[in-house]
């Protein structure tokens, strides 16, 4: 499976991997993220046919594309995405914060 498009913001050592869902592209975190304050580094892809990702040339299943996921993540950075309940947390009350603010604007 060909390369997949991402997007990466802020440079902090903790990788931080978000997925967007079926028929969407990884432009649905762009109110939602925080800024990731030198401790994140944000990487929103774009999945197999959407957004800017080219569409596989052969049929593809999840497992092919989370081990496309995984291979494209090794190579923007050297340190393996984790779950970390800290900044678990932290990440979620700022994006719980924001789309509050989102919600409330409406």
């Amino acid at each position: 499976m060909t390369a997949l498009s991402c997007t990466r913001t802020g440079t902090g050592p903790v990788p931080v991997v978000f997925l967007h869902g079926y028929c969407e592209g990884s432009w649905v975190w762009d109110a939602c993220l925080p800024d990731p304050a030198n401790r994140f580094s944000f990487f929103c892809f774009d999945l197999p046919g959407f957004g800017n990702s080219p569409l596989p040339q052969q049929p593809f299943s999840v497992d092919s594309v989370a081990d496309t996921v995984f291979r494209d993540i090794s190579t923007y950075t050297s340190a393996p995405p984790v779950r970390s309940e800290e900044h678990t947390s932290e990440l979620q009350s700022h994006l719980n914060l924001v789309c509050r603010l989102l919600l409330e604007k409406k």
